[in-house]
């Protein structure tokens, strides 16, 4: 449904990445009982961050292709359902669903080795039993298995994201950001510390590292190992700064954030998704060995596939309540409206927006619904959904809105890990069965407003400097 105007203007915006938007809520739960994180069909039952991270682990070994996105919920009321979404227009590939049940049954067989389970209960550590014989010998397959079916994704990801990651590092290392970039990044001066210096050059030198391991890999078994367990390296060494809220190493997640805000790029949010995959098969072939899983061994899984849900899609280029906000913004000095106001919505906004509307061919259509929005939709119909969605890769802005609002005026809360901050033109919001929807979308909206209004202030400043700058160039001339 059209549910904000604020929606496609705030996407064709510099995004500013706001700092209420986490991308790994998975550690703030770690010690809470909070009611928000029980199964619905068993208040007394509480989702652990294992299981959150099998959740996710359980939609990442799904992707396949370059842009694959994947969801999946878990139904524990009789047995064990696994229903899967996926961003593919004609459904969940067969192929996706064919992997999901390999996955589960090798975590079954491999639940059965007694002496290896015996070994990850008494080390508890990954670090610790993931280079000990047995346990390699025992997952070696899987990993193959994996890295094989997930080679295509992997390799568009170190051809694009990596190397845009890597070129904000290195740029950020090599020349200062100017002072219209820096206007994204209110208190960043822009320049660093030696601690910082040092963290960006070993971040560099890694990220180069995985690239060129994923290039030259010849894909043969023992390459696919060798290549696991270097980026396995790689994301042990880069971890401390894609963690949420540590004290110890806030900084250095607060620095990425810095250096995404002034180029635009979501580094920390491009290095989550890259690692998902070792992350995925790591967890997989540690957790199946837990106490935690001994109650599924025995249970088998079906594995269902969602239908694309669709909903109603709309741009309206001149919207009034978009024409408002830009207006007061240029009209908040002193000195009245700012006579460039009507060229800077003109250019930010409006020309962008017709052109998608252009792309679309009709200004009122039909889109698919992202993959966890459509679950969202879908599991408040199961009597034992768990209270988690996973996914294969950090949700969108929007999504990520939606879950909160979603959890702020329903009973049934579900959560999902986070997001990489960024809007997307193409959204729309699912119907949802609660009895508050309508609030639910009210609460998104007025929160979409308020992102727009902070990148629209950003836009303002930015241009507004741009101009200072040109004038005072010609001055000098």
């Amino acid at each position: 449904m059209s549910f904000s105007p604020f929606a496609a203007p705030l996407a064709v915006l510099p995004p500013c990445f706001p700092h209420d938007v986490p991308q790994d809520i998975r550690q703030d739960h770690k010690h809470e009982k909070d009611r928000e994180l029980e199964v619905v069909a068993d208040p007394k039952k509480t989702l652990t961050v294992a299981t959150m991270k099998t959740f996710d682990a359980l939609a990442t070994v799904c992707v396949h292709d370059a842009g694959d996105v994947y969801a999946v919920a878990l139904d524990l009321a009789k047995g064990i359902n696994v229903v899967v979404a996926s961003n593919h227009k004609a459904g969940v590939p067969v192929h996706a669903l064919r992997r999901l049940e390999g996955v589960w049954h090798h975590m079954q067989t491999a639940a059965r080795n007694a002496d290896v389970t015996a070994i990850v209960q008494r080390s508890r550590k990954v670090a610790v039993f993931r280079t000990i014989p047995e346990f390699e010998a025992l997952h070696r397959s899987f990993v193959i298995e994996q890295y094989r079916y997930s080679w295509p994704a992997l390799l568009n990801r170190v051809h694009n994201e990596i190397a845009r990651a890597l070129d904000v590092v290195q740029r950020a290392l090599n020349q200062p950001f100017t002072a219209v970039e820096l206007v994204a990044a209110p208190g960043f001066a822009g320049y660093f510390a030696e601690l910082q210096t040092a963290f960006l050059q070993k971040l560099s030198h890694r990220l180069a590292d995985v690239t060129t391991g994923v290039l030259n890999c010849q894909r043969g078994d023992d390459d696919l190992v060798a290549l696991h367990t270097l980026l396995h390296g790689a994301q042990d060494a880069v971890q401390p700064a894609l963690r949420e809220k540590n004290k110890d190493d806030k900084w250095m997640s607060e620095l990425l954030d810095n250096l995404s805000r002034c180029s635009g790029v979501p580094v920390r949010g491009i290095l989550q998704d890259f690692f998902a995959l070792v992350s995925a098969v790591t967890h997989l072939s540690s957790f199946c060995h837990l106490r935690a899983f001994s109650r599924f061994e025995g249970l088998d899984v079906t594995v269902l596939a969602a239908k694309p849900v669709q909903g109603r899609f709309r741009i309206d280029p001149s919207h009034p309540d978009v024409y408002a906000r830009v207006h007061f913004l240029y009209d908040a000095s002193d000195d009245g409206l700012d006579l460039n106001f009507e060229s800077d919505l003109e250019a930010s906004i409006e020309r962008p927006l017709r052109a998608y509307c252009i792309q679309l061919g009709d200004n009122d259509s039909v889109i698919d619904i992202h993959p966890e929005a459509s679950l969202l939709n879908i599991v408040h119909t199961m009597c034992g959904a768990v209270a988690y969605i996973g996914t294969s890769s950090l949700a969108c802005l929007y999504c990520y809105r939606l879950f909160q609002a979603h959890n702020a005026d329903c009973e049934h809360k579900f959560l999902i890990r986070g997001s990489n901050g960024l809007p997307s033109v193409f959204w729309s919001a699912p119907g949802l069965p609660c009895s508050s929807s309508r609030v639910i979308l009210q609460r998104l909206h007025d929160t979409l407003r308020r992102d727009f209004v902070r990148s629209a202030g950003v836009m303002y400043a930015r241009r507004s400097l741009e101009r200072r700058s040109e004038g005072s160039g010609r001055a000098l001339q």
